[in-house]
């Protein structure tokens, strides 16, 4: 990767936007997701996150088939739009490495279990629950009934989520537990605390991450994606 030392100022300059105005920088392959600035406080995950994280990587994509860098600060938010950014990423041709940063909380916590490889900084908070309703007085009895029906669901696609990335997880592995297992602590735990917090290490250990920043194999940006490179030429 050429440092950005050696480019020239109209050089940086065009970087500086791209990074901040899009929230991509192509040379590096690297994608930043979070509120947006037009509202006054952070929205989380809405339509502009969502689609602004569609674009940045089909623009990638054709850009050639190396791995992609996510970096998310994400508290949470709309469930649609969560899904959308869950299924570009899960579906890409890329290898994409989500760093998560600061909070990873509710469909944040959902959103980095589609990549390829899972990585949280050391001061991240991992929160996972059951979500908040949808359903408001407006509606008419049915129309709460078919509401009702969608949120149920949408737990167990959750759920789903969960419990089929964790099996990675030391905890898990430890104990021998297979999905069904797995999907029954996660609930039993959401039901005690309703919202579950975790610090990296314990997102780790029970598999909602692959590691730690700054540990061993994982210390820098560019020794994270060597050792995809390196992998995938095995």
């Amino acid at each position: 990767m050429t440092s950005i030392a050696k480019k020239t100022r109209p050089q940086k300059s065009y970087i500086i936007e791209e990074i901040h105005k899009y929230g991509v920088l192509l040379d590096t392959r690297e994608i930043f997701i979070h509120g947006y600035m037009d509202y006054e406080e952070d929205q989380g995950t809405n339509f502009a996150m969502a689609n602004m994280l569609l674009k940045n990587l089909r623009v990638l994509e054709s850009n050639g088939g190396g791995p992609i860098i996510i970096h998310q600060h994400n508290l949470g938010g709309d469930w649609q739009s969560g899904m959308l950014m869950y299924d570009a990423i899960a579906h890409s041709a890329c290898h994409i490495i989500c760093i998560m940063h600061g909070e990873a909380c509710s469909m944040g916590s959902i959103v980095p279990q589609a990549a390829d490889t899972r990585i949280i900084m050391p001061s991240c908070l991992f929160m996972l629950h059951d979500g908040y309703t949808g359903i408001h007085s407006s509606l008419t009895h049915k129309q709460s009934r078919s509401w009702a029906g969608m949120e149920a669901k949408s737990r167990e696609i959750m759920l789903d989520i969960y419990s089929n990335v964790c099996g990675t997880g030391h905890f898990f592995q430890h104990n021998q537990s297979d999905a069904n297992q797995i999907r029954k602590f996660i609930v039993e735990k959401l039901d005690q605390k309703e919202d579950w917090f975790l610090f990296a290490k314990d997102a780790v250990n029970y598999g909602f991450a692959d590691a730690v920043f700054g540990t061993e194999g994982y210390e820098t940006i560019e020794q994270i994606r060597d050792l995809i490179i390196n992998d995938s030429d095995e």
